[in-house]
């Protein structure tokens, strides 16, 4: 009589104490069984195939940006100008000629020899 009282003890109704509660852990492992082999799959391929497609964007991106950089003139065709060119091509600096300034400096806009036009710094 001493274990009355015990609300954690349970047992057979045979030592009058409290049934105890069915087993629910055949049950958990179950729920358990079917979410591994089913629910997590699927969670990892779909974040599989959400990685795969945003890398594949950013690679697009990135050869798009390259092909943009191919509108420029090849280096080849750059060709050295003496100071002497740069002053007639902006009319000795004149203020006219003068496109903006910023930190790193002024630019202007001339027309060399050839009849390029063209952005000094």
């Amino acid at each position: 009589e001493s274990f009355f009282g015990n609300y954690a003890l349970c047992g057979p109704p045979k030592l009058r104490v409290p049934p105890c509660k069915p087993d629910n852990s055949k049950r958990t492992k179950k729920i358990a069984l079917i979410v591994l082999k089913y629910v997590l799959p699927l969670i990892v391929s779909t974040v599989l195939i959400v990685i795969t497609i945003i890398m594949y964007i950013r690679c697009r991106n990135r050869s798009t940006k390259k092909s943009d950089h191919e509108d420029f003139l090849p280096l080849a065709t750059w060709r050295r100008t003496s100071y002497l060119d740069i002053q007639r091509a902006t009319d000795e600096f004149n203020e006219c000629n003068l496109l903006g300034t910023g930190s790193f400096g002024s630019v202007y806009k001339g027309t060399i020899s050839d009849g390029t036009d063209v952005a000094i710094k």
